[in-house]
């Protein structure tokens, strides 16, 4: 374990013990994840094994609050009369900079992917049949006006790129995203959405899906979640083809969840946002990743 790990570790079990409400009943185990602000554990919750997941620092006590409401509220909605599902909320200690969920079976969907080879064929559809659940028990389809197209286009302003070809590419995709607007009007479903939906982001056993790591904390276009799961799949496996630089076997799953022509109709255009804020990630981006988003860039804009 990095001394980074054993400090935290050591100042939050002392932290745990010396609280009236959860001391002797939580002991932390390995560690799963660790940055600067934030760490996930393994640990005991009353002699039961749970994931906790800390924060640190500034803002913690509100993020504690906020990703706590949003396990209990997807995990209530989501129920337990599907293989969707969500962790269950044990216990949210805003205080101490911490939350407890159930431990969850199943295997997350990047360990599942064998990078520069197709998926495995029934992970997308899993995947689909997660927010599909989701769609179907909390969606509402209404309008978009004009000035949501134009606040989501003006966000993507021009930011320092790392060299002029990345650049260049950038300004065709928005050129590209741009002619899709004019094809996007229409009826938008919205729901409950993940917020970050991506095969990293799902649990995977034979019986039950779990969604892990919530981020959106009000209904959203479901579309746009599509876009981003498209993306983020693309950065570790094989997904060229013709439909918006895809293959079809990678859309076809999401159509389903949606009204008939909502999804063909709105994905380019979110296709193009999503791979515009990728752009920020290319600084701790592999090579590789950023080069199979480049070459997914190409399918888009020459589609």
């Amino acid at each position: 374990m990095h001394t980074s790990n054993t400090n935290t570790k050591t100042n939050l079990q002392a932290a745990i013990d010396a609280d009236r409400g959860v001391g002797n009943r939580i002991t932390l185990g390995d560690c799963l994840k660790d940055k600067p602000s934030k760490s996930v554990w393994h640990c005991t919750l009353d002699g039961e094994d749970v994931i906790l997941k800390y924060y640190s620092g500034l803002g913690a006590f509100s993020q504690v609050e906020e990703e706590s409401f949003l396990v209990r509220n997807i995990a209530d909605i989501l129920g337990s009369d599907t293989p969707a599902r969500g962790p269950k909320l044990l216990l949210s200690r805003p205080d101490l900079g911490f939350y407890c969920l159930e431990k969850c079976p199943g295997i997350s969907g990047d360990a599942l992917l064998i990078p520069d080879e197709d998926p495995l064929p029934f992970l997308v559809p899993r995947a689909a049949l997660w927010l599909g659940v989701l769609v179907k028990k909390t969606s509402k389809t209404n309008m978009i006006t004009s000035n949501y197209w134009r606040d989501v286009m003006s966000a993507q302003t021009h930011f320092e790129l790392v060299n002029d070809t990345a650049q260049q590419l950038y300004d065709a995709i928005l050129q590209k995203a741009l002619i899709h607007l004019q094809g996007a009007a229409g009826l938008v479903t919205k729901s409950v959405i993940h917020g970050d939906f991506h095969l990293g982001n799902l649990l995977i056993s034979q019986d039950y899906i779990y969604g892990i790591d919530f981020q959106a904390k009000n209904i959203g276009i479901v579309v746009r979640d599509v876009a981003h799961f498209l993306i983020k799949t693309n950065a570790k496996c094989q997904t060229a083809g013709t439909i918006f630089g895809f293959d079809e076997s990678v859309i076809a799953p999401f159509r389903s969840i949606l009204p008939e022509g909502e999804l063909d109709r709105l994905l380019p255009v979110f296709l193009g946002v999503e791979l515009l804020n990728s752009f920020k990630n290319d600084r701790r981006w592999t090579p590789r990743t950023v080069q199979r988003r480049n070459d997914l860039a190409e399918r888009y804009i020459t589609c």
